[in-house]
């Protein structure tokens, strides 16, 4: 027995100049850290070795140094403290490895460790590891993600393709990189047709909610949904007014039962209105949720709603909004936050009701996917319930077999609480993903690896990006052509300088060779290279020039001039107006982002390219109009006909080619005047003064020949 002992004192001494770091685990076992008192190992090792019958299958296969005697002489030297002893300890912390160890076996074990009158304590070797952050570009503008637990969630789960969610809402960009992969077939039930998606701007609210619930996480662009492999199922019940029918949310509910979603997300509602002398509670609706419980148990997650137009939120338990107020146990309503990272608080247009809304969740500057490959960031309760909406599908990706109560309790009796929502909300709290999951079983599952998607075709970088122009001087007709132009970007994006290309256009007359040139003198940013080509000008940037920010703006000033005047009139130049004298959206000069056009017009191409609405500091709710009659059969909505690319337009003043010219032409000229590109517009019609130029002015004739002070227009 001795020379038992003796040799593995040895092998003990032998380990110590072996450094074996606390976060390794080459063995795959499990790992015990013992702290012994002060010279008591040894006497522990002979004591522990003379029976190794008695406790042979707690007798650890391999005991190491935690921290070798070269690391403890460092510390030693630099720090020299008075009292050594801590850092003597050093060298009586081991490392116990076991190949196999059960939970009891674990807790017996270190009960007897603990109990040994050598040991000072000894403790499971915890995993520690980086909180996980996905590799998404954007991801870094996701506040509400680390607030809520996704960071620690995603260590063990992204989510399963077994999950569906059934959003219904505007529809879904199907072709969005960041959403394509995680979607199942839909319904439009707006126009009767497979494809729940018609553009870019009737898609905006559906694709904005869904990328929040399951954006692709991982794959180096865009932003990470709460689910990465979530699937969703885009049901279209609202048009592009963001409106729609109770009848058509029914038959959606029914379609997302038979085509076994699990979860419905509602960023929609009503406020209580009287309707032939009964309430707008819609008896078809609560029904349909109803059944869809009583059927599947399937789990609704609904807005609170948003204060009327961009007010204060009220007290829905006082003012009713539906379906947020059904009283059925399948609903979770939802408050909004705000990203305060002090003294959160509902957001400010946040409904509430300690009655009726359960939970809250961040609602405030929330960016998520949008039409054209783009993202923006929106605020409203419609932003809050998707988080809770990807929440219950976690949930159930992690313990299918879970009943939807349980996970109802698990969410709401597991939020972060907040002083400010005490009185306001049933919880008192905002939704943290982590604790709910944890409340569960104790423990989140082993985490597996995080693979990263294979990096995706680069799309059309179409962004939220403006052009502005003015004339620094009056200029007459034969004279150079001074101007600035701003550029500002309203999108989260960060545009690298270098990928822009302004063009600017002009008459081809005078017989020089070079007809035009930059005076490099006058720009005042010396990064912007100029190149002539026939009939425009490309200014460029340097690789160096920097980056566009979100709401960022830069400004430069040209001059231009050609070396020979002979027949030039620069009135004539197809991209200059001297009546610019203050900063106009200008769409006659061109801006381009790595080669693709998201600015502007050509004389070739006069038809204006697609620019985003204004990003929406709050949203206000979507509506839905009450339909109280369940046998109702939904319809599609009018909408105004949109002229196709090349049609011509038959009536001056017609810009959406409906046949009448009324305020709505009116109105179109005026947003694509501000910069709005509105859908169904043709500029061909909208020039009605006859100047060349489309303004203000011609919405204000439009408006007049509406309401009858003229009667015609000019002639062409």
């Amino acid at each position: 027995m001795k020379n038992s002992i003796n040799r593995w004192i040895v092998l003990f001494l032998w380990l110590f100049f072996i450094p074996v770091y606390a976060n390794e685990d080459t063995t795959g076992g499990t790992r015990i850290i013992v702290q012994f008192h002060s010279s008591s190992l040894s006497q522990y090792l002979q004591k522990y070795l003379s029976d190794p019958d008695d406790s042979s299958i707690y007798q650890p296969f391999l005991i190491s140094q935690i921290v070798d005697n070269q690391t403890i002489d460092k510390l030693k030297q630099r720090l020299n403290p008075v009292d050594m002893t801590p850092i003597n300890k050093l060298k009586d912390l081991v490392l116990f490895h076991y190949k196999q160890l059960s939970k009891t076996e674990m807790g017996i074990l270190l009960k007897m460790l603990n109990s040994n009158p050598l040991i000072e304590y000894a403790e499971p070797d915890y995993k520690i590891k980086a909180t996980y952050i996905p590799t998404d570009m954007l991801y870094e503008n996701q506040w509400q993600m680390k607030r809520i637990g996704m960071e620690q969630v995603w260590e063990h789960t992204r989510g399963s393709e077994e999950v569906i969610v059934a959003v219904l809402d505007t529809g879904i960009d199907s072709t969005h990189p960041d959403l394509f992969q995680n979607l199942v077939p839909g319904y439009d039930f707006c126009n009767g047709d497979d494809d729940p998606y018609d553009d870019a701007y009737d898609s905006y609210h559906g694709t904005h909610v869904s990328g929040i619930i399951a954006s692709r996480g991982n794959n180096s662009q865009g932003i990470a949904g709460i689910g990465w492999k979530i699937k969703i199922m885009p049901l279209k019940i609202l048009n592009h007014d963001e409106e729609g029918d109770v009848s058509v949310a029914v038959a959606a509910i029914r379609h997302a039962v038979a085509e076994g979603a699990d979860i419905i997300n509602m960023s929609w509602g009503w406020e209580k209105t009287w309707i032939w002398g009964e309430t707008s509670e819609s008896k078809s609706l609560k029904e349909a949720i109803q059944f869809a419980w009583d059927t599947k148990k399937i789990i609704f997650v609904a807005a609170a709603g948003n204060g009327s137009s961009g007010l204060e939120g009220k007290d829905i338990d006082e003012f009713p909004f539906f379906p947020a107020c059904f009283d059925l146990e399948n609903i979770i309503t939802v408050a909004s936050t705000d990203d305060s990272e002090i003294d959160e608080n509902l957001s400010l247009f946040s409904n509430y009701g300690m009655l009726h809304v359960d939970i809250a969740a961040p609602g405030s500057s929330i960016i998520s996917t949008i039409g054209q490959n783009r993202y923006q960031t929106r605020s409203g309760t419609s932003m809050a319930a998707p988080h809770v909406t990807g929440a219950v599908a976690l949930i159930k990706s992690v313990y299918p077999d879970l009943s939807s109560e349980e996970i109802i309790s698990a969410l709401i009796n597991n939020v972060d609480p907040l002083p400010l929502l005490e009185g306001k909300i049933k919880s008192g709290g905002r939704l943290n993903v982590y604790n709910a999951l944890l409340s569960i079983n104790g423990t989140l599952p082993v985490d597996i690896p995080i693979p990263e998607d294979p990096p995706l075709p680069t799309p059309i970088p179409v962004t939220d990006i403006l052009l502005k122009y003015k004339c620094e001087e009056s200029q007459s007709i034969t004279s150079n052509i001074k101007m600035c132009i701003r550029i500002s970007s309203r999108d989260t994006k960060h545009i690298y300088l270098s990928d822009i290309t302004i063009r600017y256009y002009y008459t081809k007359e005078g017989t020089s060779e070079e007809e035009v040139i930059i005076d490099d003198a006058s720009i005042q940013k010396s990064n912007i290279l100029p190149s002539s080509e026939d009939g425009y000008i490309n200014i460029g940037f340097n690789q160096d020039a920097g980056i566009l920010q979100d709401t960022d703006s830069f400004e430069f000033h040209l001059r231009m001039y050609k070396l020979d005047y002979t027949n030039y009139d620069q009135s004539n130049d197809y991209s200059f107006d001297p009546l610019c004298n203050d900063y106009n959206f200008y769409k006659r000069i061109s801006m381009f982002v790595k080669g693709n056009r998201v600015w502007g017009y050509s004389p070739d191409y006069p038809e204006p390219s697609p620019t985003p609405s204004p990003t929406q500091e709050s949203t206000p709710e979507t509506t839905i109009s009450p339909t109280l009659d369940p046998t109702a059969i939904p319809t599609p909505s009018s909408t105004p006909d949109i002229t196709p690319e090349g049609t011509p337009v038959i009536l001056t003043g017609d810009v959406n080619n409906n046949g009448n010219i009324d305020i709505f032409d009116a109105l179109l000229v005026a947003q694509y005047y501000a910069g709005l590109d509105p859908q169904g517009f043709n500029p061909s019609a909208a020039d009605v003064d006859c100047n060349g130029v489309i303004d203000i002015i011609d919405a204000l004739f439009i408006s007049q020949y509406y309401v009858g002070l003229i009667t015609e227009f000019c002639t062409p």
